[in-house]
């Protein structure tokens, strides 16, 4: 029998409120206004041509707001506990994902069972440590979000 993803995704949400982590999520939505007021700004002053100009520099614009800008995100408080993003915005096959992920990292530094590894992360400071390193990755290579400390 194997771990239950929902038991390790809920000690890995109890790890990050504790250490109070916080992921700056991205607004693609803003970029892609971003990148379409620069094409049509462009198209209207410069005609066709100006298409392709403002909407490369409304893309750049875009990928400059959007790009782990800790600095705009701070001040705007654009940020959510990465404990809420673990329990609300991961699909089903990323929480998969998440719970192997934290399961390999972990296996890494101790010889260690599958159902073994939800009471390690509450009873091992070396194991905590391991874990919250694996998600804080996890978040920051595969998902591409900025986390706070």
């Amino acid at each position: 029998m194997a771990v239950s993803t929902q038991e390790l995704l809920s000690a890995l949400s109890i790890l990050a409120d504790n250490e109070n982590i916080q992921v700056a999520f991205e607004e693609s939505a803003k970029g892609a206004a971003v990148c379409a007021a620069g094409a049509l700004i462009g198209g209207l002053l410069m005609g066709p041509r100006g298409l392709a100009v403002g909407g490369a520099l409304g893309g750049l614009a875009a990928y400059g707001l959007t790009e782990g800008n800790c600095l705009l995100l701070f001040i705007s408080g654009k940020f959510k506990s990465l404990s809420e993003v673990i329990s609300d915005d991961l699909s089903d096959s990323q929480r998969r994902e998440l719970k192997e992920h934290v399961i390999r990292a972990i296996s890494q530094i101790k010889a260690v069972s599958a159902l073994e590894v939800v009471g390690l992360i509450f009873k091992s400071k070396q194991v905590q440590d391991v874990a919250l390193n694996a998600v804080k990755s996890f978040f920051t290579d595969r998902m591409r979000m900025t986390i706070i400390d």
